[in-house]
């Protein structure tokens, strides 16, 4: 069975390899952001970073990560019909 924490450990081991592949140029920096962006939303979903949902604190942090998203969903969706 898979615990949180090590759901949690394999997102930075992930992150970490991604930041690796781009200082090698493997992997092109827009695409290793969008990963980690993407990354983050998965992590927040595991477990909520501390702090940031509690009283209206991490809205801003949400609403970021949510726009994050939604832009690139939308320049996938539109690269893919060129």
């Amino acid at each position: 069975m898979v615990s949180t924490s090590n759901a949690l450990d394999a997102i930075v081991l992930l992150v970490s390899c991604i930041d690796s592949m781009e200082k090698r140029r493997m992997i092109h920096q827009i695409d290793a952001e969008m990963i980690t962006a993407l990354l983050m939303v998965v992590r927040d979903h595991i477990k909520p970073i501390p702090g940031i949902h509690s009283a209206g604190a991490g809205d801003s942090v949400s609403r970021d990560l949510g726009s994050i998203v939604s832009m690139l969903i939308e320049g996938e969706l539109e690269a893919r019909s060129d």
